[in-house]
């Protein structure tokens, strides 16, 4: 058994020699620091500068030794911290400095030395270049699962080092995020634990990096590292808490209306006062299933195998049971409040307003946990705030429901907003994905059309259903859409069918098509699963080499998944993930060159997408025409990647832009409501009925064609069918409006179709 030489370093004479001696060596040397915090236990505080702060620093350039630092224990002469700064302030400037998960000690570090020797690191905030992050270098090989230190060091080399949570006796696993360094006393034991993170980070660095030093996509991560995201982590994003805790309380108050009217509708139903408890599964079985009869073929997890399964009470249980009872459904948007509360408007402010100087959130991106190279984000996930369950009039996606003669209505994304004197612009990239797809097949008809400023998805259906792009339908071109992005996100026939609302075999026969008339796809997706069996990776067309674990599984299943993702991570890889990220390299270079670093900052990545704050005293159309030639850029085979642009100062209300006739960027006109009079009038009401009124016999294939149109076409509109014999709601709400009358006469032929406010002629109708 190998025996590490582990210790303190116990003055500023030995800190001093032991720099000295690093530097004139000139070899990789692995870091780590130990955080705390004061104050009350809190999940998570040890790890944010803005509440933790440096409880000593581990280091060595050997395999057979390590130091620790103490600075800033309860109960240890620690070292003068100012003066171990000033020592310490060389070797991080150094480049010789290695660490795991690197962006935690550069935050760290560089808030401690702002803390003790603000004029030395005034130009460069604290933050020091670093020679590796060993997190990057493994994730970059392909060859280990995106893990921590521990779990790699046990892989790797088979050396199991010491638990945080054993240096706490007693202390529960549901503790542990809340447990601080700075109590504990230095014990050999404590000493070891914090030097052997440096030794063996260094370890994972000497074997990895020569391997990795050249990869293309390892350099970009170790560039995003450095230029954007300790700005990105440090910035973070204005948050609305006043308005967040006002709205909470209407939420609250529309909770307990929801739940008044669920007891009264039941105790209707039952013919007997119910008061029920929503939260209890138990409760709410025995009312549905046993009381009322309603039935379900989902099983709860923990019965379904046994010889008394009992039917679920989950999310996709009541589902099903909704569409044709009310009460459950309003048992569901009950739950959905309820969540929304919880994991939202309580949450947010609870556990993300710890900056106590800006009031910000910090949300955390990692690099390297998504295989593809996409960020992945917490505290908070910025990049999955709730939508919305209904999109207005204008198109805005908004949290709605209704209760009695209640209404409770609310953007979540708004509560993400702009610093005082700012205002926001941001961009998504158009059909990324799928120009990265036409590029990389060289598939000449989807390029032509790329290239041509086509209606790519129209011009997919035209082909598919053999008519001129001008008489393609909204169902025919979102038939189009479907199929492409189907393939894009890896989706097999089942999914691609319940997409479509058709059957697998007419799902099947589409994608087939598909195939046929984008032949080089087909060849593109047959070389890509070929690759991806024989390899068991693929390689991005940025170099990111990307291992399919799905590969080495025992199921068939899922075998066949890791076929779907062998395409899927190529094109989402190099047109989401490395495409972005130089992007966002390449706009923190023009920002820094024309010195606006103090009034353009990037503040957000939504996958395709990246948001920045501008200072007013900047005009829109200069800040704009500095970004696009960054974050636009060519690509070898692929067409133009093309930028929708944006502004806001509430993240949930973005405004279009668009270049005028001056050539000036600009707030896009809303489009106008046509009205139509006589039997059709055009009026989007938020709660409007489209009522169809049929003149004649429909066939079965147009009626089916129609179900898929609606299916396709989700929305808040009521729908309604009205013929000679009677009227009936139709059991799918829809986003079909009059402009789409001449789609629907096709399909059901002569027919009048109206917009009303109100409709109540519900009648039986076979």
């Amino acid at each position: 058994m190998t025996e590490y030489n582990y210790g303190i370093v116990e003055s500023l004479a030995q800190l001093r020699q032991l720099v000295d001696k690093m530097l004139t060596e000139g070899k990789p040397v692995g870091l780590d620091c130990e955080t705390g915090y004061d104050g009350p236990d809190k999940a998570g505080a040890q790890v944010h500068p803005e509440e933790g702060f440096v409880v000593g620093i581990s280091f060595t350039n050997s395999l057979k030794w390590a130091r620790y630092i103490p600075l800033r224990h309860d109960f240890y002469e620690n070292l003068d911290n100012i003066e171990a700064a000033k020592i310490l302030w060389p070797l991080f400037q150094s480049g010789l400095i290695v660490a795991h998960n690197a962006l935690f000690e550069l935050r760290m570090i560089s808030a401690w030395l702002r803390s003790q020797i603000s004029s030395l690191v005034e130009s460069t905030g604290g933050y020091f270049p670093i020679r590796s992050d060993t997190m990057i270098e493994c994730a970059r090989t392909g060859n280990w699962k995106p893990q921590g230190l521990k779990a790699l060091v046990y892989e790797i080399f088979g050396h199991k080092m010491t638990d945080f949570l054993s240096l706490f006796p007693g202390a529960p696993k549901t503790k542990e995020k809340s447990l601080r360094f700075n109590i504990l006393e230095l014990t050999p034991e404590v000493t070891s634990y914090a030097c052997e993170d440096a030794l063996w980070c260094l370890a994972i660095h000497l074997k990895v990096y020569d391997t990795i030093k050249d990869n293309p996509a390892y350099r970009l991560e170790m560039q995003i590292l450095q230029e954007v995201m300790p700005d990105l982590h440090d910035d973070g994003v204005v948050l609305d808490w006043e308005a967040m805790r006002e709205y909470l309380k209407r939420a609250k108050d529309f909770l307990n209306v929801q739940y008044t009217e669920i007891q009264t509708e039941l105790s209707e139903l039952l013919g007997r006062p119910v008061s029920i408890n929503l939260n209890s599964p138990q409760q709410v079985r025995h009312v549905l299933y046993e009381e009322l009869g309603f039935e379900t073929t989902r099983m709860t997890k923990s019965t379904q195998d046994t010889d008394s399964p009992q039917m679920s009470t989950d999310a996709k249980a009541l589902e099903g049971l909704a569409k044709k009872n009310p009460v459950v459904r309003k048992i569901l948007e009950w739950k959905e409040v309820k969540k929304l509360i919880g994991s939202y408007l309580e949450k947010y402010e609870r556990d993300f307003a710890y900056d106590s100087v800006t009031g910000r959130a910090h949300p955390h991106y990692n690099q390297t946990w998504v295989i593809s190279g996409r960020f992945s984000c917490s505290e908070p996930n910025i990049q999955q705030l709730p939508a919305g369950n209904y999109e207005t009039e204008q198109g805005k996606k908004i949290t709605r429901y209704t209760a009695g003669d209640q209404v409770f209505e609310m953007c979540f994304r708004d509560f993400v907003t702009v610093p005082e004197g700012w205002y926001a612009v941001g961009f998504d990239y158009s059909a990324a994905e799928l120009r990265a797809l036409a590029g990389e097949a060289g598939e000449p008809a989807l390029l032509d059309a790329f290239n041509s400023g086509a209606d790519v998805h129209k011009r997919t259906a035209s082909l598919l259903f053999g008519i001129p792009e001008d008489q393609v339908d909204k169902l025919q071109r979102q038939k189009g859409k479907t199929l492409a992005f189907s393939l894009l996100y890896g989706q097999g026939i089942k999914a691609l069918a319940e997409s479509l609302g058709i059957s697998f075999e007419e799902a099947e026969d589409l994608y087939n098509k598909f195939m046929s008339i984008y032949p080089k796809i087909a060849d593109y997706v047959a070389e890509r699963e070929a690759f991806g069996k024989e390899h068991g990776f693929v390689v991005s067309k940025f170099g990111r080499k990307m291992r399919i674990w799905e590969y080495q599984d025992s199921q068939a299943w899922v075998r066949d998944k890791a076929n779907r993702m062998a395409v899927n991570c190529t094109i989402q890889s190099s047109a989401t993930g490395d495409y972005p990220k130089i992007a966002m390299v390449r706009a923190k270079r023009a920002i820094k060159s024309a010195g606006l670093n103090d009034k353009v900052r990037l503040i957000m990545n939504v996958h395709d997408a990246l948001e920045f704050y501008v200072h007013s005293s900047l005009n829109m159309h200069d800040v704009i025409e500095l970004l696009e030639p960054a974050v636009v850029f060519p690509v070898q085979g692929w067409p133009k990647m093309v930028a929708d642009w944006h502004t806001w100062t509430r993240y949930g209300s973005p405004q279009e832009l668009t270049k005028n006739d001056e050539g000036l960027w600009v707030v896009k006109e809303e489009k106008k409501v046509k009205v139509v009079t006589g039997d059709v009038t055009n009026q989007a009401l938020p709660e409007g009925n489209l009522v169809i009124e049929l003149n004649s016999p429909v066939t079965a294939e147009g009626l089916s064609s129609f179900k898929e149109l609606v299916v396709a076409s989700p929305g808040d509109t009521v729908l309604w069918i009205t013929t000679p014999q009677g009227t009936a709601k139709f059991p799918k709400k829809t986003s079909l409006s009059l402009e789409d009358s001449y789609t629907i006469t096709r399909l059901l032929g002569n027919c009048v179709i109206s917009y009303r406010e109100t409709y109540d002629k519900e009648s039986q109708l076979a």
